[in-house]
């Protein structure tokens, strides 16, 4: 019966046993749900190939842009109702701008070195480290 019951604990003393900055390094899910107060529902949501399911699960949208590559998304962003939501250097401009004040961009950090130089200037930012996410706030 013990041998039957010991995973049961290893699940209770797993919650404590890792430490939250490994949590917030392998899901964006926490930071989304922080600056929940900055995404209403009229916010543009843009995301990386890597957090689109993450934004498009936490915040319960169905219409996120993919900035760059969509890898695993390409096939589903040719359809007609998901016209113009993969965004280049070019195009995620446009949308800022046309949408000053409610846009949010969410990408893995090492992912945004790709995106800091072409993006405006974010009226909010935050990350969860060199390893984590990064919010931004146009």
């Amino acid at each position: 019966m013990l041998l039957g019951l010991s995973p049961f604990l290893l699940f209770f003393l797993g919650h404590f046993l890792i430490p939250d900055i490994v949590i917030e390094e392998s899901a964006p899910g926490r930071l989304l749900e922080k600056h929940r107060n900055h995404i209403q529902s009229d916010t543009v949501i843009i995301s990386c190939e890597d957090t689109v399911g993450a934004a498009s699960w936490s915040l319960k949208r169905n219409n996120v842009y993919v900035l760059g590559w969509a890898g695993e998304l390409a096939y589903g962003l040719t359809s007609q109702d998901a016209a113009g939501r993969q965004l280049n250097e070019e195009s995620v401009r446009n949308v800022i701008d046309e949408n000053r004040g409610k846009t949010v961009l969410i990408c893995p950090t090492k992912r945004m070195d790709d995106w800091r130089d072409i993006l405006p200037t974010p009226v909010f930012r935050e990350d969860t480290g060199p390893k984590g996410y990064e919010i931004r706030g146009y």
